[in-house]
This record gives structure tokens, C-alpha cells and sequence, in this order.
């Protein structure tokens, strides 16, 4: 199945909302594993305008349109979903993402032109998806983790799972991101840095915080070794020399994080890495 992957268009193209899309990339690497074509389309990236993005879907045959949608991009993403029907009804469209996870309900009900959305984590959910969509399965949409769906008039949601072992997620499709590129003047990442994941979750209860909706509240790790392994391929592959870490709570398992410093120690690699999601002052 031919399938793409968007970020979307946002309200303005300020180098601040840019950001490589790593959910993507763990998806686009989830979803080759089954043998699926899959695009990367960063609009603010590539700083395209509704008008360059019906072109885009104009020119290509997708079977399938995936749209990560941010709460302050939900009527951006609602005309990027009218643009999709319009000009290629046939189009299966799946939204996910931060929103949905939060209100998954509201999504499908505002966001009409979308056929489906995700809660939660994709990576497991998402490929099965797929391949139920592809061999007319429909009667086992409700076995699909995470999956929202419409059921004649009434809209389903299936409970998300959190995978305990994220290294079974393997690394992003770099291929299809391109670090290389990102980095617009005002950014908040500049030129040279990449963005790497080595948790998922959260146990805090912050009233100003969403990570555990999508994350959950029990702290996974990667193995320090996987993490090595892809910052040394993003260091040889496209010489990224800065890593910003988007951890929800990178300090929380202090012996993990100097266990990460030595081993980067141990192995002589010459680059910075920053923690912009911010760390709890009392795990200091």
C-alpha cells in the first residue's frame, strides 16, 4: 500500500514550530517492516501552502493519508483533509497525534473528512491497521490498539496499548526526515542538531503536561547501546554533530543518565546534546 505521512500545515512558518517529525519517522520504520511505501510530507518544512499541497496530492496516487494533528493546527488539518477529498475521494484518511489521543471524539466528529483516527502509540496498532485494510478485514477493526472508528452512526475508540520494550521500534526512517535539512533561521533547534527519543512516559502528575496521554505514565528506556547505535549513525550518515533530547524527564533514573554520559565518554564521540523539554530540579 502506498501510504503518506504528513505534518501539517501550521498557522504560520516561524522557524519555531520546526521541528523534524519523529512520530512519522517511527511509523514510516513500522510500517516498511510490512512491506508498505511510505512518504514523508513535513509542510512546514518544506513551507508549503494549501495550493502546493493539492498539487502535491494531485500529482500522487496515495492509498492511504496519515495526518498528525496538534490541537493548534486542527482547522489547518481540517482543510488539508477537505483538500485530500476533493481532489481524491477514493483516498482512505487516518488523522493522529497529540489531539486525538486527548479527545478522540471531538476529532472524528469535527475532522468529518478524516475515516479514522489513533490514541496513543501507532507503532504497533498502526501496521495492523494496514494490513486489515488491505485484505477488506474490516470486521477486525475492533482488535486494532488505539484505533477510533465509525460504526454507523456512533464513533468507537479501541483502547491503546504502551509497548514496554521501545527498542523493538527500532529508529526512525531518517531517509525519509532528513535531519540535514532542518534548522530554518529563529528555529529552536538550529542547523546541524537532530532530535532523539530515549524514554517514553512520565509518572508525574503535572496539571500543565500532556506526555502521559500519549506516553503513559510508566517510565520505558531504551537500551543505552540502541541509543549510542543512532546517534553514531546520525553522526556518520549525516554529520549531525548536536542532539537534542526530547525525554519527557531524561534525569529521572539518575544512574541511566550517567550510564549514558560514560558510555558516550567510553566510545570518544565529539558532540552536544541538550534537554529542551526540560528536567525535574529534584532528580538534580
Amino acid at each position: 500500500m502506498r501510504i503518506l505521512l504528513v505534518s501539517p500545515i501550521k498557522e504560520t512558518y516561524g522557524g519555531l514550530g520546526e521541528s523534524p517529525p519523529l512520530g512519522l519517522g517511527y511509523l514510516a520504520t513500522a510500517l516498511r517492516r510490512g512491506g508498505q511505501d511510505v512518504t514523508i510530507l513535513d509542510c512546514v518544512n518544506k513551507r508549503v501552502t494549501f495550493e502546493m499541497f493539492e498539487n502535491y496530492i494531485s500529482r500522487n496516487n496515495f492509498e492511504l493519508v496519515g495526518i498528525t494533528v496538534y490541537s493548534a493546527a486542527l482547522k489547518q488539518v481540517k482543510r488539508s483533509l477537505e483538500i485530500i477529498k476533493k481532489v481524491k475521494p477514493e483516498t482512505i484518511t487516518i488523522v493522529g497525534g497529540p489531539h486525538p489521543s486527548a479527545a478522540a471524539i471531538h476529532t472524528l466528529s469535527f475532522l468529518k473528512e478524516a475515516d479514522f483516527a489513533f490514541c496513543g502509540e501507532g507503532e504497533i496498532g498502526f501496521p495492523l491497521f494496514v494490513k486489515y485494510l488491505k485484505n477488506r478485514q474490516n470486521d477486525m477493526f475492533k482488535d486494532v490498539p488505539g484505533l477510533v472508528w465509525r460504526e454507523r452512526e456512533k464513533i468507537v475508540c479501541n483502547k491503546p496499548i504502551c509497548h514496554q520494550n521501545i527498542d523493538d521500534f527500532d529508529f526512525p526512517a531518517w531517509d525519509l526526515i532528513h535531519p540535514d535539512e532542518y534548522g530554518q533561521p529563529g528555529s529552536i533547534v538550529p542547523k546541524g542538531w537532530a532530535y532523539i527519543i530515549t524514554s517514553r512516559g512520565c509518572p508525574y502528575q503535572c496539571t500543565f503536561c500532556s506526555a502521559h496521554i500519549i506516553a503513559g505514565r510508566k517510565m520505558r528506556y531504551r537500551s543505552i547501546d540502541n541509543v549510542i547505535q543512532e546517534i553514531k549513525n546520525l553522526y556518520s550518515q549525516y554529520g549531525i554533530r548536536k542532539f537534542s533530547i526530547l525525554d519527557e524527564n531524561f534525569t529521572l533514573n539518575r544512574r541511566r543518565a550517567e550510564e549514558f554520559c560514560q558510555k558516550i565518554l567510553k566510545e570518544d564521540i565529539k558532540f552536544e546534546f541538550m534537554l529542551p523539554n526540560g528536567v525535574r530540579l529534584d532528580t538534580l
